[in-house]
């Protein structure tokens, strides 16, 4: 449904943002995680179900961290 789609869920480190990044990773969508905490848990966790491609960024207050994640 989603393939080669690619989804960037915020606040990925926990939560709902867990719940949707593994739903989107089902429906085969690329998914990129991000968080003031380290979503790398949240990450191997959607890996470990057969989760498809799966990018972690920490989010930043930095201007340049948050450019950079546009071009996941």
């Amino acid at each position: 449904m989603l393939d080669g789609k690619r989804i960037i869920i915020t606040g990925a480190a926990q939560g709902i943002g867990v719940v949707m990044a593994q739903s989107f990773a089902a429906m085969g969508a690329k998914v990129t995680l991000t968080d003031i905490a380290d979503p790398s848990a949240a990450a191997e966790k959607i890996t470990a179900a057969g989760g498809g491609d799966i990018s972690v960024r920490v989010r930043s207050r930095r201007g340049r961290n948050r450019r950079g994640l546009w071009r996941a």
